[in-house]
């Protein structure tokens, strides 16, 4: 079956977002009195589940169960967040020009991310305008991934049939989501979580770099 459509994680697939995503949660976690450092290492596997889950990894044990003090600090990083959301974050290398390629060959693209729905919309508008169908992201009503609501909507909104979409992404949740959807997964190595893991969760494949994607699609797309 060809490919007709392409589903992107954000963080750490698009978007090297880690830094922004540290300084804002350490900012709002200093302005609370509480300890707030976090080296990249530890950091890249706290993330992608979510504010939620994010602010809960990030309290001290004792605390992590405080659900009002884990919501403080959630209105914290997230007021954080909106201030520094473009400050240090770029694309990964490689991404535009995929992007660029993938719609010169007609094929349909979003985003699904775990990330609030108004911070993904910013930073696709900001990155990459015009790009996307669709860009969606955490909201009420919607289940996070890997649950496959999300993820089967955009499918309908991209006219295309879940067999004929690759999904890429960059962590377990990711993989998880694209099985749960019957996307075909595809991990990329350049993220937040490591190849072997990716593999383990159920990718296809996992990709070195963006442009390795056209080795992965059916004829009739693209330059081989």
């Amino acid at each position: 079956m060809a490919i007709r459509a392409v589903i992107f994680d954000l963080d750490g697939t698009l978007l090297d977002t880690l830094q922004d995503l540290r300084l804002s949660l350490e900012e709002a976690l200093r302005g609370l009195g509480l300890p707030a450092a976090f080296d990249d290492g530890a950091f890249r596997l706290m993330v992608g589940n979510g504010a939620r889950r994010l602010i809960v990894r990030a309290l001290p044990a004792d605390m992590a169960g405080d659900a009002a003090l884990a919501e403080t600090v959630r209105a914290s990083f997230r007021e954080a967040y909106g201030r520094n959301l473009c400050r240090l974050t770029r694309p990964y290398p490689g991404v535009e020009a995929l992007l660029a390629r993938l719609g010169a060959d007609g094929l349909r693209l979003g985003v699904l991310s775990n990330k609030d729905e108004d911070s993904v919309v910013i930073l696709m508008d900001h990155f990459f305008p015009g790009r996307f169908v669709a860009s969606f992201g955490a909201r009420e009503g919607r289940p996070l991934k890997p649950a496959p609501q999300g993820g089967l909507e955009l499918a309908g909104l991209l006219g295309a049939d879940p067999g004929e979409i690759f999904y890429l992404g960059d962590s377990e949740v990711d993989m998880e989501t694209a099985l749960a959807c019957g996307f075909r997964p595809l991990g990329v190595a350049w993220g937040f979580r490591s190849r072997e893991a990716l593999l383990g969760a159920g990718a296809l494949a996992v990709l070195d770099e963006p442009g390795e994607m056209y080795r992965h699609m059916g004829a009739g797309h693209g330059r081989p």
